[in-house]
């Protein structure tokens, strides 16, 4: 009976550990970091080098967003800047963003995207690339390099 006990012991604590180690490290993906916009699926049209004059306009200046601890900003076109705080749950993979100042959205691809960002709900990725979902048709591809 011992034998039997140990035995599940032992099977119960990996299975503990082993629940644990799912869970994203917020501080390794976000804080930070600059990710900058490489893609976007818009009501369920993947956007990628149609619009890679979007992403590269004036530079890295513009299509991104950059976390500290608590606070983000980010760019869509030149001159059009957001900010505010963000959130997000390593476990479920949620994020949210809480926009405290709002950006001049100058024409209809900024609108599209920022509609996207500021309903964003969940995040997917490693260090390297990044994806921001608003729902399963709405999302910015997003990588840690221009």
């Amino acid at each position: 009976m011992n034998k039997v006990l140990t035995i599940l012991i032992t099977a119960f604590s990996l299975l503990c550990f082993c629940s644990c180690a799912n869970e994203d490290d917020i501080d390794e993906l976000f804080i930070g970091k600059t990710w900058y916009m490489n893609g976007a699926s818009i009501n369920g049209k993947v956007l990628n080098d149609d619009v890679k004059k979007f992403f590269t306009e004036d530079g890295a200046s513009v299509y991104k967003i950059s976390f500290t601890d608590s606070k983000f900003t980010g760019t869509l076109s030149k001159n059009s800047v957001f900010s505010g705080r963000w959130e997000a749950d390593p476990k479920k993979q949620t994020i949210r963003l809480v926009i405290e100042k709002e950006p001049d959205v100058n024409n209809d691809f900024d609108r599209l995207v920022y509609k996207i960002i500021k309903n964003v709900t969940k995040y997917k990725g490693d260090t390297t690339i990044m994806k921001l979902s608003e729902d399963g048709n709405n999302y910015v591809n997003l990588t840690n390099k221009r």
